[in-house]
């Protein structure tokens, strides 16, 4: 899902940063990638912690005063879900199985991703 601010004068680095935070606090190991144009972040999920089978990429794109924030997963949940559903006559339902927990994991992961960016922009943006 991505999402679009304008008007607002926010540190991307400070910003990226706080998604850092939000990722470790969730005991996700946390990769960074910065560019002239972007920065990229992926978080992956720690084994045994998460029902989540794949990693989250989110990307900031833009100047801060017009910002994207995009959030990238569930491309691999979701295949390995309907692969399971296909397969369930020959064992297959272990894959349905997983495939839709971490479905739903990465639904509840999200909406708590965008509830604290809402927070964390308006925090940032009423700093400066």
């Amino acid at each position: 899902m991505k999402r679009k601010w304008a008007g607002l004068n926010i540190d991307l680095e400070r910003l990226s940063e706080a998604i850092e935070k939000f990722f470790e606090s969730k005991f996700f190991r946390v990769i960074k990638e910065k560019n002239s144009e972007t920065i990229k972040i992926v978080a992956v999920p720690k084994q045994g912690i998460h029902k989540i089978l794949e990693q989250i990429r989110i990307t900031i794109s833009g100047k801060p005063e017009d910002f994207e924030l995009f959030f990238e997963a569930g491309d691999y949940s979701h295949s390995i879900s309907r692969l399971g559903n296909f397969t369930t006559m020959f064992g297959g339902g272990i894959l349905f199985l997983h495939g839709i927990r971490s479905e739903e994991e990465l639904e509840k992961l999200e909406k708590e991703f965008w509830d604290y960016m809402y927070v964390a922009i308006e925090f940032f943006s009423k700093e400066r």
